[in-house]
């Protein structure tokens, strides 16, 4: 991280940029040396007129602005239909009431330890966080609580590849396509009542009813429309296919600059 700092007034578009020209200016930073900058897609970042986006293209004409990859894909996992966001709710309280009182901390930790359970911590407030024993209760609420579970790991496990050091533009396009099409293929199965690919769900198959099947085919391909929407920039990024797989392509089909070296690859 290049800094942090505390905004002292508002949080407009102009004092942010104010508050990066000031630390830039400190550290003999020239702001041209900025190419690329991604925001949450907040107002006060984005703004056509005011947004701190505006400001910095002003300033730097040339600079690549995106809307974070990390953010957009947070967006998209929150978007729940009725009866999935009401079973995520029931989750959510169940961890919060636990986690508001130290006695049920603790005895939760030692019902965990006891179980063998790979986990023993609850995070608060949190959004991503399925509780599995929660598959006492009323069947509808057990499929789904266990469907989340699924679908949210498949969820984390994308999140994971669209982070570290060695991940750019091009390895985040492989791995948003990768997972769309893993959505096709989920939907299609989900469908035919085959729910082999969610280990949860699988678990409890045979007291699962056509309703249920159907809301989870939904969700899924409600799923792979909002990412089509939200990530359309990305996947619409051409990418020549010598970067990708340079041993395939002939050297003779490249621009001159690039022959020799593709070459001795």
């Amino acid at each position: 991280m290049l800094f942090a700092r505390s905004l002292k007034t508002d949080t407009r578009g102009e004092t942010i940029f104010n508050e990066v020209v000031t630390y830039f200016k400190e550290s003999n930073i020239q702001l041209k040396n900025i190419f690329v900058c991604a925001t949450d897609g907040a107002p006060s970042m984005t703004g056509r007129y005011k947004g701190f986006i505006t400001h910095l293209r002003e300033a730097v004409p040339e600079v690549f602005c995106i809307h974070c990859v990390i953010h957009r894909q947070h967006l998209v996992a929150k978007k729940l239909g009725g009866r999935l966001h009401a079973t995520l709710s029931v989750a959510i309280k169940v961890v919060n009431h636990i986690k508001s009182n130290s006695l049920r901390d603790r005895l939760f930790r030692e019902l965990c330890s006891q179980n063998g359970e790979e986990f023993e911590h609850l995070v608060m407030h949190t959004e991503d966080f399925i509780v599995l024993f929660l598959a006492n209760t009323q069947l509808a609420t057990k499929c789904n609580v266990f469907y989340l579970s699924d679908i949210f790991e498949k969820i984390n496990l994308l999140n994971k590849q669209l982070q570290g050091k060695n991940s750019d533009m091009i390895s985040r396009k492989g791995a948003i396509t990768a997972f769309l099409r893993k959505l096709q293929l989920h939907k299609i199965n989900i469908r035919q009542r085959a729910c082999e690919q969610f280990p949860g769900l699988a678990s409890i198959s045979s007291d699962l009813h056509d309703d249920d099947f159907a809301l989870h085919s939904e969700y899924l391909e409600n799923l792979n429309e909002d990412m089509q929407v939200r990530f359309s920039d990305l996947l619409m990024m051409d990418v020549p296919t010598w970067v990708t797989i340079p041993f395939e392509v002939n050297a003779a089909d490249v621009h001159i600059s690039l022959q020799e070296t593709l070459i001795e690859l």
